[in-house]
């Protein structure tokens, strides 16, 4: 028996010296006769197989070569197991060993390599029976990231993520916008609160897992001594203390919080009065002790827990910090953004999937939140969209710890993404954005946008455009605000302000104008009297490069720091002109989701033979094709003589009529009956809408009486003007006009010709755009201002190079609103 000890002592130091070569970790050094209930030598731990025993040490600790002492410190990592086997075979000491390392993907190469553990099984076949080692690593080496503080609990490693971090490593970049706190350890601060001297109110909305734990505290001292308020749940209680140096408080809610549900509390303080509500019962109050009856908080505002737990139990009546979540805090209506203070770089376009390919909401760096700091923190919003199902291209947006909402592209609305009808006034939601292009630098010196909307809440962003998405510098919005219209303006050194002088009233069609030249700028609203304002600084030029969004904004947080709104605008939008451009809500929108049709005529089609509607306040007119007429586009019409309204217009795209427009010469001669003194008769450019100073065109038409025909060769205008006889009389007039190079007559009624000139340097005209008889869309932003207004009257006997007789209704290429002329 002896010797086969001695030869299992000679296996078992050749076993063990092969694991300190691979872990240089403790291991099995020696095996002692006897059991550890009476004859142990051990210092720490005995562990008993068959006829024998061996020693071990406490985790931390490194046994020693005489196979009984122990070594080291404490220990504060997780472990690892080697299993290694030994069987006995043929009545012969064999030694089949499997040495397994299993390192946890979380340290790095080198810790992986200096934190393996050893767990030695023996079989329970073997003279010496089943036994264990089991190995402890250290916190030595790169084993948390950023920072993150290490330690061991129930003998499994914890990192301690700092404020912005998450992750079992803290190797994740996150930040919470409704945080998950853990207990112990768990906390975030916000910035000291410097305005409850006197008195402060303060509402908390948490959902707890656990009925007891610290949720808010604040005190003079780091230490948790002087004067301190808090808020903790005790048992399912909420407890409200606070202390002013001479004595504390201590009210306590009348009803238990419900766990797993949200609660919402309410505590006020004014000099040493306190009360508390909760769950909508209270208010319970009581009286600090002492004659004190200022608070002096100098420390941080801690939300879920403290630093040091161990400093404040006896004060704040609780050992732990809270397990659970937080959606909301509101300190003297300030409402705390619990995401990390300072400049946090944006990653993506996350939840703004129908604007995926918006460069302006991709990596951008912005001011978000108030957190201070924090440390072991987890998301609240974790798996919220796991289950949303949105259909026909919709993506889920989290927009609470526990709700989501589908983002449904235009077309598309309702919960699920799964409705569709064709909108012509939309509805937005208060969840509903349009975007369109950015005014850019075309409104530099000069802004001018109108909306006609009906506001279902008092309160909502209606128009923004912003130069970047740091939540710095120009930017225009229109927004409600306490149920006023407010226009907002910043050049760049702070912001206007205006505020119209009365409330609008709700569910009711407003029409809101507003416009800025330079510094200043003027809000119209209906009938009110105008509000004028001016922007602070002495810049005058607006540069707005990202788009323009309509209804709201899909991320509030890169809007600007100075715009102090984050709701979604209630209600409908029929109308939006902006800087003379009138904009088809839908059709020029290039993303948008979640837009519903407002309960309007417009949206129930009226108009019929691809009318288009046109919605006027509560009201509707339609825009007829050529040859059909009718409120609603109903009836087929047969025209002779072309009338135009002042919307209408006939346009020519084909090149029979484009090759006599262009060229070194032009003749066009008309019969007109007008009745107004304003409107276009004939337009051709290079461009649509007209460049400033560049880009050649032609035109004809009336402006405050005059009759001008103006053409630019590309070195400057020509203008020649006729104002002799009055041609708004309803009377029948014809118009020669002609163009030789540089040099153009026009001639009214063969009686009185006006002769004028271009500047010299070219002679021919380069256009290849349509030709417009009557009017044009979108007339005053695509003639640049140079008209307003389409012609209203009639047109007949229209020729080209006096050879070519253009049939008005025959060849055009579109009309719109043309009726028969009456009287002919």
């Amino acid at each position: 028996m002896a010797s086969y000890l001695t030869a299992v002592a000679c296996f078992m130091t050749f076993l063990t010296w092969d694991i300190v070569e691979n872990t240089n970790n403790d291991v099995l050094v020696a095996f002692f006769q006897g059991g550890c209930s009476k004859d142990t030598v051990c210092q720490h731990v005995c562990v008993d197989i068959d006829n024998g025993y061996f020693c071990k040490c406490h985790p931390g600790y490194s046994i020693n070569k005489d196979g009984i002492s122990c070594t080291g410190s404490p220990l504060k990592n997780a472990i690892n197991t080697v299993d290694t086997q030994l069987s006995s075979e043929n009545g012969q000491s064999q030694a089949m060993g499997l040495i397994k390392e299993e390192n946890f993907s979380q340290n790095s190469a080198h810790k992986k390599e200096a934190s393996s553990h050893s767990l030695v099984n023996l079989n329970e076949n073997s003279i010496m029976g089943p036994a264990s080692l089991v190995m402890y690593p250290s916190c030595d080496g790169d084993v948390c990231k950023n920072y993150a503080r290490c330690s061991i609990e129930n003998s499994e490693v914890k990192c301690h993520c700092p404020l912005g971090f998450t992750g079992q490593l803290c190797d994740k970049v996150g930040s919470a916008k409704y945080p998950r706190f853990m207990g112990l350890n768990s906390f975030l601060t916000l910035p000291r609160v410097t305005n409850g001297y006197k008195e402060f109110v303060l509402s908390v909305r948490f959902k707890p897992s656990s009925d007891s734990g610290l949720l808010l505290f604040a005190s003079e001292h780091f230490t948790g001594k002087g004067d301190f308020f808090s808020v903790a749940l005790i048992n399912g209680f909420v407890e409200f203390r606070f202390d002013c140096g001479t004595g504390a408080a201590i009210i306590q809610s009348p009803n238990k919080v419900t766990v797993g549900q949200w609660n919402q509390v309410k505590v006020r303080r004014a000099e040493n009065q306190g009360w508390l509500w909760m769950n909508g019962r209270g208010p319970v109050s009581g009286i600090s002790q002492g004659a004190f009856k200022r608070i002096t908080l100098r420390t941080y505002l801690y939300v879920g827990g403290y630093q040091s737990m161990s400093s404040i139990q006896t004060r704040v009546n609780t050992r732990g910090g809270f397990r659970g979540c937080v959606q909301s805090l509101v300190l003297n209506q300030k409402q705390y953004d619990f995401r990390q203070a300072g400049r946090t770089r944006r990653q993506s376009s996350e939840p703004w999937s129908p604007m995926a390919d918006s460069q302006s909401m991709q990596n951008n760096e912005a001011e978000l939140g108030d957190a201070v700091d924090g440390r072991n923190l987890g998301d609240c919003t974790d798996g919220v969209c796991d289950k949303a199902v949105c259909h026909n291209g919709g993506t889920c947006r989290v927009v609470s710890p526990d709700q989501f909402l589908c983002l449904c592209p235009i077309g598309f609305y309702g919960p699920d993404c799964f409705q569709s009808k064709k909108i012509e006034v939309p509805e937005f939601k208060g969840h509903s954005v349009l975007q369109y292009e950015g005014l850019g630098r075309d409104s530099l010196s000069y802004t001018e946008i109108e909306v006609v909307m009906k506001p279902v809440s008092a309160e909502g962003l209606i128009l923004y455009n912003g130069y970047t998405n740091n939540r710095q510098g120009d930017y225009i919005a229109i927004l409600m605000r306490q149920g006023f219209v407010e226009f907002q303006f910043d050049l760049g050194t702070g912001p206007a302000a205006i505020r119209s002088s009365e409330p609008v009233s709700l569910n009711t069609w407003h029409r809101v104008k507003v416009s800025r030249t330079g510094l200043q700028g003027v809000l119209e609203v209906d009938d009110q009297s105008l509000v004028q304002g001016l922007s602070k600084g002495a810049y005058t030029q607006l540069t707005l490069l990202q788009p323009l969004f309509i209804g709201g904004h899909p991320d509030f947080d890169i809007t600007s720091k100075h715009l102090n709104q984050s709701t979604s605008f209630q209600g409908c939008i029929q109308k939006l002109i902006v800087n003379g451009r009138p904009l088809r809500l839908l059709r020029d929108a290039s993303r948008g989701y979640n837009v519903e049709p407002c309960p309007h005529l417009c949206n129930m089609e009226p108009c019929q033979n691809s009318g288009r509607c046109l919605p006027s306040r509560e009201d509707y007119s339609c825009l007829c094709p050529l040859g059909v007429t009718g409120k609603d586009c109903q009836q087929n019409l047969v025209i002779s003589t072309a009338k135009f309204s002042g919307s209408s217009f006939l346009k020519y795209d084909n090149d029979d009529v484009k090759k006599r427009v262009s060229g070194r010469q032009f003749d066009l001669q008309m019969k007109i009956r007008g009745y107004s003194l304003n409107g276009i008769l004939f337009w051709t450019s290079e461009h649509l809408p007209l460049q400033e100073n560049a880009g050649d065109f032609l035109t004809l038409g009336f402006n405050n009486g005059k009759l001008l025909f103006q053409y630019n060769l590309g070195s400057g205008r020509g203008v020649i003007s006729y104002n002799r006889t009055l041609l708004s009389d309803g009377k029948w007039h014809t118009i020669k006009v002609h163009r030789e190079g540089t040099y153009g007559t026009l001639a009214v009624d063969d009686t009185y010709t006006e002769t004028g000139t271009s500047p010299r340097r070219f002679s021919d005209l380069n256009v290849n755009g349509p030709v417009y008889i009557g009017g044009l869309p979108h007339v005053s932003y695509n003639t640049r201002g140079m008209y307003s207004t389409g012609f209203d009257g009639c047109i007949q006997d229209v020729f080209l190079k006096k050879d070519y007789p253009l049939q008005l209704t025959k060849s055009v290429t579109e009309g719109q609103g043309i009726t028969q002329c009456q009287g002919n």
